[in-house]
């Protein structure tokens, strides 16, 4: 799954350019046939690409990944990957993300620390 999101994320503005879409139909088809076990497993990687984003616009598309993935989990069980990282990704999105990012996030952690 981290190859196929740093796909994703590549040239990103030009597939949006020609695409509007392009994001909502990307996470489509990357999570198109996961069971809940599946994704609650590619969490990790998901916060691996996050750590390496620095691009506010590709962190917020980042969360909003992670959203859905946990969403698709259906589980309420944060996963312990999140929970050791969760400090260090507070800090790279207070240094790389910006508003809507920050608010992305927040959405995420009021879901799984509900």
């Amino acid at each position: 799954m981290e190859n196929a999101i740093l796909n994703i994320f590549e040239d990103w503005e030009k597939k949006l350019e020609n695409d509007e879409w392009y994001f909502q139909n990307a996470y489509e088809n990357l999570v198109e046939g996961l069971t809940s076990e599946e994704a609650f497993l590619q969490i990790p990687a998901i916060i691996h690409i996050l750590l390496k984003t620095v691009d506010c616009f590709l962190l917020s598309e980042g969360v909003e990944i992670l959203i859905g993935i946990y969403h698709i989990a259906d589980t309420t069980q944060v996963h312990p990957f999140f929970e050791e990282k969760r400090v260090d990704i507070e800090h790279h999105l207070s240094k790389h993300g910006d508003q809507h990012a920050q608010e992305v996030y927040g959405a995420l952690k009021r879901r799984t620390y509900a």
